[in-house]
């Protein structure tokens, strides 16, 4: 079917042909690779879960969580439901101590149905018994190893938050490819009375600390009494009762992953949706980028390749039998570079994980299945990429060949279409990476209403007096606060229902003393000079009240005096609140003898990084050796459009990599069409054309195609582009600029990519072309 001997032959000849192919190929194939294997870990989350199908997650309208005390409830009322778990995330880590070594650990407090609810597997320790006693605990299989080495760590104690002593009675091997972030300590649930009372309380008055998690009967339908189930809430919920929320909605687990109500971001896995959706349509770009550049320099060598193929028709092979030729020449070219490819993801997977923020897996996926996949995906890629060369090929007569007219009949119908194409392409990357950096800058410098400048949070410290004192000693610190929640981490959430209205107004509820309100920057905009501690409140929580800035208080069960009236500012970041555009009813408490912060906000004046490694150095004295974790709250504001610097990275990866791969398709097509068209240019030049002129005409024959591309881009560009903008309601313009500069800069690259065999194509002598 192949003569290897004539195609390996061809290959070697035409250097440039081979490099621009096998180099496409193999790079597109790459990202098909790795993007393929991300994708298939984020679909099969927990997959490995035996009951996966069997268990929902409690959720309503608004939040995926709920108070503890409700499981058991549910558990008694419905024999739909076989079992509970509660699985309470820490909102931060703990400090720890083990073997004399202080360090922070994330702790996560769960039911002692965990184990026979989830199949994690366990390394060390009866999966039956681990969570039975209340001072046993469990150690992931990274934190054992870390602290402990290859020593067994069961039976070693373990201390958390300085006073609360456990035994490591089990080992787990670590959470992947799962809902559960990574942990590395599990404790039983009914020690959460020493870190919060309230999550665990009969009163549920902390009605979002816990995600539930529900086991139902196998062939049962818990969604059908969610209504019922609403109902009965409302006879002792009280966020129900109120009408904070009013549905309730058992959420499939695995849809949990990609649920925009997914909980506790900082504690569980998830995905949005957009990331893979971006990942797999820009991949697929370029791969069609390398399919093109195939066929458009696979149908631009068939003129070269006429004779071959001609002397084979002559000597009685049919039309099929050549097309089938050119369809198995690109299976195999597509097997070289798939092989090619995988090593190739195999050497970038590192950075390709960080880039997405997430692990890969290539080896964890390697599987017979996927093997089969992708011999069929390979062999689908050679026969589609092989298929418009074939027809071209099977369209010529041999005759043409022997008059030497064939090379003059091609006009690179399919070159022009496709060069405007990935043209087209280039500069829709380009824009949508240009306009998704200037929506972040936007974003992280927006006057938030506060300041959030060379603030340090320290977070929790349990000797957070002794703290404030030392750090006032240091020349590199302007002020020390204390606060129960920040503008920026939202503090608490407190949903009341108003008397008198029949109104329910979730409040977001900060406690600081003067210092931090100073340090913020808070503004007063009315004092109502009570003579007692009061709250201060924003404009919308007085539009939610129904009042003016003349509210002296309002009632929900007690009475709430109103203290004044504070200039708006952003509560959270810009992204997680953006259907609310960052505003919030606020309920401001000032407590200048504040005990027991839960952050010890630290300003810091000269050079911040001497600043932060001060704060380090104290913090880690006072604390006696733990871990410290302070973040500037300017990194806080910027890590929380993560997400969006992932999704502009990767359109700016693939931009490039997609100029690459065009540039090459570029230089390679320009020299096969300067090399048909030698005779046209000297005549030209016998005819009186100066260097100049041809010059520009052979440029111009490519450039009026990136023209061409550039018109067909922008109403894209422009229409991608706004609908991405509308989900932020702070938000940058759509500048015109950005157009431009993607289509200036695609114009130049190509410019000086087709330059150079121009100007060849210019200086060669007449006499010398009319011989070829």
């Amino acid at each position: 079917m192949l003569n290897l001997k004539s195609y390996l032959r061809f290959l070697s000849r035409n250097k440039l042909y081979t490099f621009v192919n096998v180099f496409g190929l193999s790079v597109s194939l790459m990202f098909v690779i790795l993007i393929a294997n991300y994708t298939l870990s984020e679909f099969t989350a927990d997959s490995f879960q035996e009951n996966a199908d069997q268990i929902y997650v409690l959720a309503n309208e608004e939040f995926a969580g709920t108070a503890y005390k409700i499981g058991e409830k549910l558990l008694n009322r419905y024999p739909e439901i076989e079992k509970v778990c509660g699985v309470i995330p820490a909102s931060s880590d703990s400090p720890v101590e083990i073997l004399g070594n202080k360090i922070r650990a994330r702790v996560i407090a769960v039911d002692s149905t965990f184990f026979s609810m989830f199949s994690f597997r366990l390394l060390e320790g009866d999966r039956n018994q681990v969570l039975k006693s209340q001072n046993d605990v469990l150690v992931s299989e990274s934190f054992a190893r870390k602290m402990f080495g290859s020593k067994n760590p069961v039976g070693q104690m373990i201390t958390v938050h300085d006073s609360l002593v456990y035994t490591i009675n089990g080992i787990v091997e670590d959470f992947k490819n799962s809902l559960f972030k990574p942990v590395d300590i599990i404790i039983p649930v009914e020690n959460m009375e020493y870190f919060n009372s309230g999550t665990i309380s009969e009163g549920m008055y902390n009605a979002a600390s816990t995600i539930l998690f529900v086991q139902t009967a196998k062939g049962s339908n818990i969604n059908a009494k969610e209504a019922e189930i609403a109902e009965y809430f409302k006879t002792f919920f009280w966020i129900y009762q109120q009408e904070a929320v009013k549905k309730v909605l058992f959420t499939p687990m695995r849809d949990l992953y990609f649920h925009e109500n997914s909980p506790w971001m900082w504690s569980w896995n998830s995905n949005d949706k957009m990331i893979l959706t971006v990942l797999v349509f820009v991949g697929m770009l370029i791969l069609l980028f390398a399919v093109i550049n195939y066929i458009n320099l696979t149908v631009a060598q068939t003129g070269f390749r006429a004779k071959e193929v001609a002397t084979r028709r002559l000597y009685g092979a049919s039309k099929i039998k050549a097309s089938v030729r050119m369809i198995f020449e690109s299976l195999l070219l597509c097997f070289v570079a798939f092989v090619i490819g995988y090593f190739l993801s195999f050497a970038l997977e590192p950075y390709a994980s960080s880039l997405i923020g997430k692990d890969i897996m290539l080896l964890e996926n390697l599987s017979i299945g996927s093997g089969i996949l992708s011999i069929l995906f390979v062999v689908f890629l050679g026969a589609v990429s092989g298929i418009i060369p074939a027809v071209v090929i099977s369209r010529f007569q041999p005759i043409d060949v022997v008059k030497g007219t064939y090379t003059f009949k091609s006009k690179m119908t399919f070159s022009k279409i496709f060069i405007s194409l990935q043209s087209a392409i280039t500069i829709i990357l380009l824009a949508c990476s240009l306009t998704i950096y200037r929506q972040v800058e936007y974003l992280i410098n927006y006057d938030y209403g506060y300041n959030h400048t060379a603030i340090l949070d320290v977070g929790y410290t349990p000797d957070a007096e002794i703290l404030r004192d030392k750090l006032k000693a240091l020349s590199s610190v302007k002020s020390v606060g204390f606060t129960r929640g920040t503008p920026f981490d939202r503090g608490n959430n407190g949903t009341m229902k108003i008397e008198g209205t029949g109104k329910s107004i979730s409040f977001q509820m900060l406690i600081s003393d003067l210092a931090t309100i100073k340090m913020l920057g808070i503004e007063f905009i009315k004092d109502n000079r009570l003579a007692e501690r009061g709250y201060w409140i924003n404009q919308t929580a007085l539009d939610e009240l129904g009042a003016t800035d003349e509210l002296k208080s309002f009632r929900s069960g007690r009475e709430y005096k109103i203290a004044g009236v504070i200039k708006e500012f952003a509560i959270g970041d810009l992204v997680s609140t953006r259907n609310s555009g960052g505003k919030s009813p606020m309920l401001l408490e000032i407590d200048d003898d504040l005990k027991h912060p839960w952050s010890v906000l630290v300003e810091i004046q000269g050079d911040l990084v001497d600043g932060y490694l001060d704060v380090k150095h104290t913090f880690e004295e006072v604390s006696d050796g733990v871990e410290f974790t302070g973040e500037y709250i300017d990194d806080q504001i910027e890590k929380s459009y993560a997400m969006q610097r992932r999704i502009q990275m990767i359109m700016l990866v693939f931009a490039i990599i997609a100029i690459i791969i065009s540039s090459l398709g570029l230089l390679a097509i320009s020299s096969y069409f300067i090399q048909q068209r030698s005779r046209e240019i000297a005549v030209r030049k016998v005819f009186g054309s100066t260097h100049f002129e041809v010059l520009m005409l052979v440029i111009w024959k490519f450039i009026r195609l990136v023209l061409v591309a550039f018109v067909i881009a922008c109403p894209i560009i422009w229409y991608a582009m706004n609908e991405w903008l509308k989900d932020f309601p702070q938000r940058t313009n759509l500048s015109v600029w950005i157009f431009i500069a993607a289509g200036v800069l695609t114009l130049l690259i190509s410019f000086i990519t087709v330059f150079w065999q121009s100007s060849i194509a210019a200086n060669t002598s007449p006499v010398e072309s009319m011989k070829r």
